[in-house]
């Protein structure tokens, strides 16, 4: 009886929590440390977040992230993500995996990206989408698509915009439920060669819009050390990252003041 009472309440809790997790949350222990910043990232997780950055990566890289959201299992999240860049532009993919077997979601994208003259690039990707709910509900897919562009207005100054599915693709018949539209738009300021500052504004079909702020500040070479915060829901973001030779190590945490920290990890590699 007692392990019945806290599955459901855990459900009622979590419920919450699932959506924002289908609304193609941004990936990555830079973008968590720094308050969840999508739209400037920068690296392998671009093909994910804001593909028209994937066209900053200057070798071909491969990534792995872990995110234990709320020390839970059941809503973890593993990510994998590559990108290649060629002569034409910058192709992308990544597969995400969250929840446990009695619920799950799956996301496999592919992405390209390309620069258009000085400073300014686009991107786009197409995703599949599976849902699968436990107990004899079944398995939904779905496909849908993102794009996203990034100018950089000055050499201090830059600015980006995202959108992913924004097309509302029905997810179920039953009561008309969509996988939500999410929309982003942000700048970002570089005031001195180690430091960067973000700010971004998001808005997705089922939540009021969430502000999102953070920074990066490298002391030393190879080391970042980062911060943030969002308004919706409130989060605490703290994280460091470490480069070492072709390695880029980054761990970072999310602090919720009721439901407590979300830690995470990511590897990145860069080939020769």
């Amino acid at each position: 009886m007692r392990k019945g009472v806290l599955i459901l309440a855990g459900c009622v809790l979590l419920s919450g929590f699932i959506i924002a997790q289908r609304e193609h949350s941004p990936v990555g222990s830079r973008s968590a440390g720094m308050g969840g910043i999508g739209l400037y990232t920068g690296d392998v997780w671009s093909a994910y977040n804001n593909q028209a950055l994937m066209t900053h990566c200057e070798k071909a890289t491969l990534g792995f992230a872990y995110k234990n959201q709320y020390l839970l299992k059941e809503t973890a999240m593993q990510c994998v993500a590559g990108v290649l860049p060629t002569h034409s532009g910058t192709l992308g993919f990544y597969v995400n995996y969250f929840g446990y077997s009695s619920y799950n979601e799956l996301t496999m994208g592919l992405a390209y990206a390309k620069t258009f003259g000085t400073g300014f690039s686009a991107g786009i990707g197409l995703n599949w989408l599976r849902t699968a709910i436990g107990e004899g509900y079944g398995t939904k897919n779905n496909f849908t698509f993102e794009a996203g562009i990034f100018a950089r207005l000055s050499g201090q100054l830059g600015a980006g915009i995202h959108v992913f599915n924004p097309l509302n693709v029905k997810l179920s018949s039953y009561n008309d439920e969509c996988i939500p539209s999410v929309y982003n738009v942000g700048l970002v300021y570089f005031p001195i060669k180690q430091l960067t500052i973000s700010c971004e504004a998001e808005k997705s079909l089922y939540h009021k819009i969430n502000i999102k702020a953070g920074m990066e500040y490298a002391p030393v070479k190879g080391i970042f050390l980062r911060t943030g915060i969002s308004s919706n829901p409130t989060l605490f973001c703290f994280g460091f990252g470490i480069t070492y030779k072709q390695f880029i190590l980054e761990i970072a945490t999310q602090y919720h003041q009721v439901l407590g920290y979300s830690p995470q990890a990511s590897v990145i590699y860069s080939f020769n």
